[in-house]
């Protein structure tokens, strides 16, 4: 089989997507019975005349009837698409993306990374809402299969053919460093760590709050931010840690490669994925995240807020703590009881998400997922 994955955005652009697309790739590559896969994504200055790529100067219909010469081209049989309403439009309505997909001569598989905003009648983005909602039952239709990472997408999708069309499977690790790195040691800090990464660091007045309580019961309490930051996000997350008077527990690390990335989650004891709250989108800690994934990975206990978006699996490993409360007070609450809980049990609780991931969130279970639905 030979396979196309259409995708905005890929490396060495900095997008949850892309990220996705690339290790889907690797992934997909090792399977024996799968040929070839083939990118279409924007062209860059950096990207240009890259064999096995399709580069879109624009995501117009001129530019998809070319894809198409391509497709036939190189004897492509399935397209992959990775599809999130802001990606293909900057107000997040690309009402012509199903009738563009359209015009390719192979079967699609349409994965939502989102389906739409939450549609509000007194508020300016309704349109925008039921713009979106439209364009999702359009791609529906034109889908041979349709993914998503979590079941309340799939309702937004469509409440009938959960079993025959609508596929659930998680959004994998966005470090995929393979078996070698899971079974390294954690290196010992003498610190109690609470990390967070990528969008869970949106919430970062929520964290820095709590460990203003924590202090006084941890001693040892250390916060760590992993990866890349806007200049602005780091500007306000150092200045809001001086005003709580924390900025002496806090790391940022700014870019880190995957390997270091996953010895810095080793290194911690507890990772954090919080939501950024916005009344515009839905909450719940899920596998549409793949920093979450990573933190899976590395064996690393959760604490996350459940909501309509949190997958069933998680509620019920043992490892992840999800709390309806969202106040500051109810998880600096949280950390504490994981801090007071013996060397067993935390052990106990970094095994129950280890299994999690091999069961779930690996790329060998996910792309096995996958490839029932080619």
């Amino acid at each position: 089989m030979k396979l196309l994955i259409i995708t905005k955005s890929y490396p060495p652009s900095i997008d949850g997507v892309g990220d996705y697309s690339f290790h889907l790739k690797k992934a997909l590559e090792k399977e024996v019975d799968i040929e070839r896969v083939f990118i279409a994504t924007s062209l860059t200055s950096k990207e240009a005349n890259v064999r096995g790529f399709f580069y879109f100067r624009y995501w117009n219909i001129k530019e998809f009837k070319r894809l198409n010469e391509f497709i036939k081209k190189n004897d492509i049989s399935l397209v992959f698409v990775q599809y999130v309403p802001y990606s293909f439009n900057k107000w997040g309505i690309p009402v012509l993306f199903p009738y563009k997909l359209k015009l390719l001569s192979r079967e699609l598989i349409v994965f939502y990374h989102e389906v739409r905003i939450k549609r509000i009648w007194w508020k300016k983005n309704f349109v925008i809402s039921l713009g979106q909602q439209i364009i999702a039952k359009s791609l529906y239709s034109i889908a041979k299969r349709v993914i998503t990472s979590n079941s309340f997408y799939g309702q937004l999708i469509s409440n009938n053919d959960f079993e025959k069309k609508i596929h659930i499977i998680p959004i994998g690790s966005n470090l995929n460093l393979g078996r070698g790195s899971l079974g390294s040691e954690n290196i010992p800090t003498g610190n109690f760590t609470l990390v967070s990464f990528g969008q869970a660091i949106r919430s970062y007045e929520h964290i820095l709050e709590a460990a203003k309580i924590l202090v006084p019961n941890i001693p040892n309490l250390r916060l760590l931010f992993l990866g890349a930051l806007k200049e602005e996000e780091t500007v306000n997350i150092l200045r809001k840690s001086r005003e709580l008077e924390v900025a002496h527990l806090l790391r940022i690390t700014g870019p880190l490669t995957a390997k270091e990335i996953h010895a810095e989650l080793k290194a911690s004891d507890l990772y954090l994925m919080l939501e950024n709250f916005n009344s515009n989108t839905w909450n719940g800690t899920s596998f549409r995240s793949g920093s979450l994934a990573a933190a899976i990975e590395a064996g690393l206990p959760i604490i996350g807020y459940n909501g309509p978006l949190t997958n069933h699996s998680l509620k019920l490993c043992r490892g992840v703590m999800l709390l309806d409360d969202f106040s500051v007070e109810a998880l600096a609450k949280a950390v504490l009881r994981f801090y007071s809980i013996d060397s067993s049990e935390k052990k106990a609780l970094s095994d129950a998400v280890r299994v999690l991931y091999e069961e779930k969130l690996s790329w060998k279970a996910i792309v096995r997922r996958l490839k029932e639905t080619f």
